[in-house]
């Protein structure tokens, strides 16, 4: 449960850092990010957290993004806070390519958004909601120097749209998300992507059990409880990569 006084201490915070511009449209964005935070499920999970706390859990999980979306506020955000807008931003005359890829692999490009914010190339909301789209940074240009498998745009685009659109969702941003998400559209991209390409899918699985943060986050624990989860937790994670690396030396 929320208190009254965490309530206004975020407002005051969004009014402070300029996410606002008065009390009134203060409510209104934090009534909206509490939105987005139920409907991922996680209220429950976190008691009754102190101001500071729940604002790092509105960063940890996007839902500035997903809620300045659904408000209509973003473009206008971005102008007013982003100084450095080309540093992340696709550039326009790679656009086009983006969109004749998504064709080419059936993604719908009225899913499309470009440089709607920052924080990357991402599938925000769920199908039929009020958010429910793909937003396209400059990060879909894969670094060859990032260690994440993914560096086709249309591995990355089939990750999104058949992995997380598509496919089962769960706790943002962990490991679990992030691994079905890529092992779902392997599987579901079978006639549409070259084998590179699902192969990409295929170890982006494996780099994410290893690498993406863990389901506990989302929960308080004693010390005891959270090593006796943890311990379940990494035990169905090696299973998992044993799995996949047996299918894996199959697929090649």
């Amino acid at each position: 449960m929320v208190t009254l006084d965490v309530q206004k201490k975020i407002i005051d915070r969004l009014i402070r850092e300029g996410y606002v511009g008065n009390t009134e449209d203060g409510v209104t964005l934090y009534n909206q990010l509490m939105e987005c935070f139920e409907e991922l499920n996680l209220s429950l999970a976190f008691g009754s957290p102190t101001a500071d706390e729940l604002w790092d859990l509105f960063e940890k999980f996007n839902l500035f993004g997903r809620s300045f979306s659904i408000l209509g506020w973003l473009n206008e955000w971005n102008e007013r806070r982003l100084e450095k807008r080309d540093a992340w931003m696709l550039p326009d005359d790679m656009k086009p390519v983006v969109e004749a890829v998504a064709i080419k692999i059936g993604v719908p490009v009225e899913l499309l958004e470009f440089n709607k914010f920052r924080q990357g190339t991402m599938y925000v909301g769920k199908p039929g909601g009020l958010a429910d789209f793909i937003n396209i940074t400059g990060d879909i240009l894969a670094d060859p120097n990032d260690p994440c498998p993914l560096k086709s745009i249309e591995a990355i685009l089939a990750h999104e749209f058949y992995g997380h659109r598509m496919g089962q969702s769960h706790i943002p941003k962990t490991w679990r998300d992030e691994y079905t998400a890529s092992y779902t559209a392997f599987l579901k991209t079978e006639d549409i992507l070259s084998k590179d390409q699902r192969l990409e899918l295929f170890d982006d699985a494996i780099y994410k059990i290893m690498n993406c943060s863990s389901e506990l986050v989302s929960r308080e624990f004693d010390d005891e409880t959270y090593c006796y989860f943890k311990a379940i937790e990494d035990a169905e994670k090696l299973e998992l990569l044993n799995k996949l690396r047996k299918e894996r030396v199959i697929y090649v």
